[in-house]
């Protein structure tokens, strides 16, 4: 992400303009088009369709909504979003995916009653059955009930803040408490009039501990997921997928 977001990479845009940043579209267009590289393509198609029908186009497609290429994990769906709604550009959620939205077997198997086509990308475009979903979102316990209420507080966070729709993106070096560079975190720093944020990102499916990359600040938690502090030690504790963003004095 820091190379794709580099100059190198994405153009600069004036500044009456914004980039539109989504996880994924119905077709996921962006394996048939130029976005990525052949072994970028491969790579993403051998680690995302994990069922022979959600194949389409020999590789280049991939039927299946966003709560089941994370297979429904809540982790995962979680840092997606951490991920989407922290970085430059204004988000955009596909209809369904804010309640974790599965694929739709029984609109799938009527539409090809239908058109008389067997188009597994039926299995993202289902409609919406809105008085099982009000049911499903009483119950806490629910998962469509979990990745509704995280990613409304997500979303109600970042628009509170500035920084995250217009500000500055400076990535950092992440530290483990020897001193040694951890890969795994994608942390940065955005940056707007009077507003600092720190986003540290846990890619990795194992804890990792963080040492605080901005030792001489105070910070305060503007949102989380799977995080812990040791105030004693200054070390950041993120598990498996998890996520903090953090307001920086």
């Amino acid at each position: 992400m820091r190379h794709t977001l580099s100059p190198d990479v994405t153009p600069e845009i004036p500044d009456i303009g914004q980039w539109l940043s989504f996880l994924r579209v119905h077709d996921e267009l962006s394996l048939e088009l130029v976005y990525v590289s052949e072994e970028d393509r491969k790579y993403i198609h051998e680690n995302y369709c994990r069922k022979p029908e959600w194949d389409f186009r020999v590789g280049e497609g991939i039927s299946a909504r966003l709560s089941e290429l994370f297979q429904r994990d809540e982790r995962k769906i979680g840092l997606a979003y951490s991920l989407m709604l922290t970085i430059t550009g204004s988000p955009v959620v596909y209809y369904g995916d804010e309640f974790g939205k599965l694929n739709d077997e029984a609109y799938y198997r009527e539409q090809i009653k239908l058109t008389g086509k067997d188009d597994t990308r039926f299995l993202v475009r289902g409609r919406i059955d809105w008085d099982k979903l009000q049911n499903d979102l009483k119950d806490t316990d629910n998962f469509h009930t979990h990745v509704y209420q995280m990613i409304k507080s997500l979303l109600n966070t970042r628009k509170e803040h500035t920084a995250f729709g217009r500000g500055d993106t400076k990535f950092l070096d992440v530290l483990d408490k020897n001193g040694k560079q951890i890969e795994q975190v994608l942390a940065y720093l955005r940056t707007a009039t009077e507003e600092n944020i720190l986003v540290l990102n846990n890619l990795s499916g194992k804890p990792i501990e963080v040492k605080h990359p901005l030792p001489e600040n105070h910070v305060f938690v503007l949102n989380f997921s799977g995080f812990s502090y040791d105030e004693e030690n200054h070390i950041f504790q993120l598990e498996p997928y998890g996520f903090v963003w953090l307001g920086v004095l």
